[in-house]
């Protein structure tokens, strides 16, 4: 097994095989690509779930914005349509 100093660490150049005799060949960084793609992937998902998310709440906005418009348009049209704190309210 080979090593090479790498600033206060030492990384491994390569990794015999017992059985061959010969080097599997693990390169140095090949740890530090499979931590960082482990982060991506975990950003990837985390950033699929907050487009998830926000699509949710852009739809229950939605949803109470249209709510809200027909009632206004209900109260305009039919005055019991409109609670009565709102009708106290109207007439103070």
């Amino acid at each position: 097994m080979q090593f090479i100093k790498d600033g206060d660490h030492l990384s491994q150049l390569n990794i015999p095989n017992p059985i061959s005799g010969q080097s599997w060949g693990h390169q140095v960084g090949t740890s530090d690509f499979l931590i960082e793609a482990q982060r991506s992937a975990n950003v990837r998902e985390l950033n699929a779930k907050l487009t998830h998310i926000n699509t949710d709440m852009e739809t229950g906005k939605n949803f109470s914005d249209e709510l809200n418009r027909l009632h206004k348009t209900t109260q305009a049209q039919f005055w019991w349509a409109t609670s009565i704190e709102e009708m106290k309210n109207k007439t103070t």
